[in-house]
């Protein structure tokens, strides 16, 4: 991807290419805090809180306390007080189980400019293929999900040996969330998950080994990993899309608005 089409999709003056670091999104929250509803900003100071700034609340303004992250769980992994800040402002918001205080309050970047959708692929084994053959024809959950997965996104389905095909594609309709209806994980806390929608069925599906052998994919991380668990598949997505309405060509205005050039 070149420079001038990241900066069309960041879409914010100033600053061509997305954050790689908690340093970005400094850079960025300066270049947008008005869009964000911040009227200035007070200061940035290396202790914690990171920065305070002022908010526009109606007709008054108020003083906020932000703490930068690139992933909003390293709020809790760098052991900050939730009690000695307002809002947390991150490139990727992952951190599910969001202490009550600042639930509402942290500041999605990538989602606000319109880059938070991501393609994923969830292989799924034999003893789950009675419940993916009913997703086939309603909504559903998806229990278990990465972290980063958020609202907007499209999960698609491998079913593992002995069918070794992917065969559905999916779109993510809520926000991950613990969910009590599912089993606890090894750590103790709830599995949290999300709800999905069925988009496209493919009566074509596509095998392992097509995509194995496609030269496009070749060196994709989830065929080195060989399926074996859930991958973020969305730089291979141009590849995957054009193979499934290639075998699937009725299934093409379906997908239509979730084409690459539309992520």
């Amino acid at each position: 991807m070149t420079q001038k089409s990241q900066e069309v999709e960041l879409g914010v003056y100033g600053m061509e290419s997305p954050p790689e670091n908690e340093l970005g999104v400094v850079c960025l929250f300066t270049l947008m805090h008005r869009r964000l509803g911040f009227k200035r900003i007070r200061r940035i100071q290396t202790r914690f809180p990171d920065c305070v700034a002022i908010r526009r609340d109606g007709s008054s303004e108020r003083e906020v306390r932000i703490e930068f992250e690139f992933r909003s769980g390293d709020f809790r992994r760098h052991g900050h007080s939730a009690r000695r800040c307002d809002c947390i402002v991150c490139w990727e918001h992952d951190w599910i189980d969001t202490p009550k205080r600042l639930e509402g309050n942290v500041i999605d970047l990538r989602k606000f400019v319109g880059m938070g959708r991501d393609v994923w692929m969830q292989p799924i084994g034999k003893e789950y293929w009675e419940w993916h053959d009913q997703t086939r024809e309603k909504t559903g959950r998806w229990w278990g999900p990465p972290p980063t997965v958020k609202k907007g996104d499209l999960v698609i389905w491998y079913c593992t040996s002995p069918r070794s095909h992917i065969d559905q594609v999916c779109l993510v309709t809520s926000d991950p969330a613990p969910d009590q209806d599912a089993r606890r994980s090894s750590h103790g806390r709830w599995l949290h998950s999300v709800d999905i929608k069925v988009l496209a069925r493919m009566q074509n599906p596509i095998s392992y080994h097509e995509m194995r052998t496609n030269r496009n994919l070749l060196g994709s991380p989830f065929l080195r990993g060989n399926l074996r668990h859930v991958f973020r598949i969305t730089p291979s997505w141009p590849t995957v899309h054009q193979m499934i309405v290639a075998k699937n060509a009725s299934l093409r205005q379906e997908l239509e608005r979730f084409a690459p050039e539309r992520l």
